[in-house]
């Protein structure tokens, strides 16, 4: 790679907010610490059907910058992954234990609760899963915040139950609370919570815009989640809050049930039986959080020397959009002085945001 220009990162978004945080978490963390630009390209509008199996159908992604990485999360995002690879090039890294064989990735980070049973040199074991939160500095104790999740295939979800288990977290607190609701979570759940949960609690949906839970998260001295979700379990453990799980009764042979009671056995969490028995430890240890040694590893790995990763401090500058053939992209400088060379477009800029 030419240390002269920034990393091109190419991400995949396949629409799922979990997933989502996961690759722009990674994206995020890497180019805190090099040059980087940003080529977002959204799975619902690539090439669907038999038709993704065609080089042809991909022509399009040759007049975007090449990619030196193309990130992704979700099974949706394998085969657009590696599609773009052989037609343009770059290192394809999967965010997750892929539905399809590792070895067809350059590099899989994989979370420890996915039992993947494949010992190859291109696996990245991470605690937990990946996200864009980062620790937060002074908190305020009496502001908390409830994540709720939903049913799923490794728990069964019992609305009265949770509702119940919310209340004995609550009762006789003076924190002001904030119950955030999920994609997953039942509409009678919600009707329940209203003639059930305290009134004082406001209730409101995640935003599509997940740069609102990373700030509001870290501003919370609590977050209590649902055991359903390992990525808003780990959001919550990411942040540095103290955090809790409302427990949810396993299904048979469910590995996020293992894990998840693996960080109640290390006492990383709290439940609502004992909510002031013990404190979270240091999470992540010393402000280093999954996506930041990802990024290290990775960038150790394939592309430059730590030195020059630490010694780079980034700028901003203002965007401007275009299309080049695709899907319409923003492109936002990031702040590198070096000019980047826009493909077919025949635009010059500096790093760039995709959408």
């Amino acid at each position: 790679m030419n240390q002269d220009r920034p990393l091109v990162l190419w991400r995949f978004l396949d629409g799922r907010c979990g997933h989502e945080n996961q690759v722009l978490g990674l994206a995020e963390a890497i180019a805190a610490r090099v040059p980087a630009e940003f080529v977002d390209l959204r799975i619902a509008e690539l090439p669907r059907g038999l038709s993704r199996l065609a080089p042809s159908s991909w022509k399009f992604a040759c007049g975007y910058p090449r990619p030196d990485l193309l990130l992704g999360a979700g099974h949706g995002t394998h085969l657009p992954l590696l599609m773009c690879r052989y037609v343009v090039g770059g290192r394809a890294v999967v965010l997750m234990k892929p539905s399809l064989p590792p070895a067809l990735f350059d590099l899989c980070l994989v979370p420890r609760h996915d039992l993947l049973r494949v010992c190859w040199p291109g696996v990245i074991r991470t605690s937990g899963v990946i996200n864009r939160i980062r620790p937060g500095g002074i908190r305020d104790q009496k502001r908390g915040m409830i994540l709720i999740g939903g049913p799923s295939r490794h728990f069964y979800w019992d609305d009265r139950e949770v509702i119940q288990s919310l209340c004995r977290v609550m009762e006789n607190s003076s924190v002001a609370w904030q119950l955030v609701t999920s994609r997953r979570t039942p509409e009678r759940f919600l009707r329940l919570w209203s003639a059930l949960g305290p009134k004082r609690v406001e209730v409101r949906s995640a935003p599509a815009d997940s740069n609102w839970l990373s700030e509001t998260l870290g501003e919370c001295g609590r977050v209590w989640v649902t055991s359903d979700s390992m990525s808003m379990i780990y959001e919550a453990l990411t942040s540095g809050a103290r955090t809790g799980l409302i427990p949810l009764r396993a299904r048979p042979g469910s590995r996020v049930a293992v894990e998840v009671q693996r960080l109640i056995d290390d006492q990383q969490v709290v439940l609502p039986q004992a909510p002031d028995r013990a404190v979270c430890p240091a999470f992540p240890l010393a402000g280093q959080t999954e996506s930041d040694r990802c990024a290290v590893e990775i960038l150790q790995r394939y592309l430059l020397s730590v030195e020059r990763a630490a010694a780079w401090e980034p700028e901003s500058n203002g965007p401007m959009e275009l299309s080049v053939g695709g899907p319409r992209i923003r492109w936002t400088p990031l702040g590198c002085s070096d000019a980047v060379s826009g493909g077919s477009s025949g635009v010059n800029s500096a790093p760039v945001l995709l959408h």
